[in-house]
């Protein structure tokens, strides 16, 4: 991993529901991949976001 930055949005009002994170690659290249998550309640209010850069390795 490069980089890594994540935020709180809301408070904890709403944890006692279900909890949903969503999580995507935005963009892939050959050494670097962009990806951000997002973490929702059922109603859709976003709580937490965080975006990554990371580094692609050969195993």
């Amino acid at each position: 991993m490069v980089r890594l930055h994540g935020g709180w949005l809301a408070g904890d009002h709403g944890f006692d529901r279900s909890l949903r994170a969503e999580g995507r690659v935005v963009t892939i290249g050959r050494r670097v991949a962009f990806a951000e998550a997002r973490l929702v309640n059922e109603a859709g209010t976003l709580f937490a976001s965080a975006t990554s850069t990371l580094l692609i390795m050969e195993q």
